[in-house]
């Protein structure tokens, strides 16, 4: 009789893993990577049995970051190195996960930010003069010290003898809280603006050395660039375009990685 219930309690374990034609609920998909980043292409094949559901999870550098599509549409990845991919598949109440790591090749992506305004007047309740890299947002100086965990740059407009960029542990007449660290060049060995315009990816400016010059733009002769270095190692460029009495108007392009 122990053995006929052992038999019986298997046979149920069996079959409640099992879907009614009787497949194991199985996570499973081919990855195929077609170029190199900023552009990579990765195609998925799914090939799981038994699921009814999918919840896809994407690595960093994916244009997706997540995705309940049977099979994902096309994802771009602007990020080199490895890349995970991980798949979670359900039937009912049972979830099961796999998890693919696949090779980029390439180099890494750029973010690009256009037409950026920062006030050339202190405390400005309309325009902020404080940045973040990370996002673009622009903060006013009432929002600065709450804002301070985010804020990489700070702009000094008409009100100063001269026009130049500064990091946030530098800030004078700005409140902040553990301000970050930014390397600034505004004036020396300026980055090409044609090389600017051209900035793709990273491979021109990953290594490139920036030095916190502590000195003013020294030009209104624009397009003319501003090199920084952020807390977080992050190189960028900033370009300006255009100047008024009101703001400083310039294009930011960024390491993303």
């Amino acid at each position: 009789m122990k053995s006929k219930l052992l038999f019986l309690i298997g046979l149920a374990a069996i079959f409640s893993s099992c879907s009614k034609d009787g497949e194991t609920l199985t996570p499973n998909f081919d990855v195929v990577v077609t170029g190199k980043s900023p552009n990579a292409e990765i195609t998925i094949v799914n090939k799981s049995t038994s699921a009814t559901s999918f919840e896809w999870v994407f690595g960093e550098g994916s244009s997706v970051a997540t995705c309940k599509d049977q099979t994902p549409a096309k994802v771009i990845v602007d990020k080199a190195g490895d890349f995970t991919i991980t798949l979670k598949a359900t039937n009912g109440s049972e979830t099961k996960e796999l998890t693919k790591t696949v090779k980029v090749e390439g180099l890494n992506g750029i973010a690009l930010f256009k037409d950026v305004e920062l006030s050339q007047v202190a405390g400005d309740t309309k325009m902020g003069r404080c940045l973040s890299v990370k996002t673009g947002k622009v903060y006013k100086d009432a929002e600065a010290k709450d804002a301070s965990k985010d804020i990489d740059l700070i702009y000094y407009g008409s009100q100063s003898a001269f026009i130049y960029f500064e990091s946030p542990d530098q800030a004078d007449k700005i409140t902040l809280s553990n301000p970050k660290k930014t390397l600034v060049q505004n004036y020396k060995n300026r980055f090409d603006v044609k090389a600017f315009d051209a900035l793709v990816d990273d491979s021109s400016i990953k290594n490139l050395n920036v030095v916190n010059d502590e000195s003013a733009i020294g030009s209104l002769e624009f397009p003319l660039t501003v090199t920084f270095k952020t807390a977080e190692g992050k190189v960028g460029i900033i370009k300006i375009k255009a100047i008024n009495a009101d703001r400083i108007l310039f294009d930011m392009k960024v390491q993303k990685y």
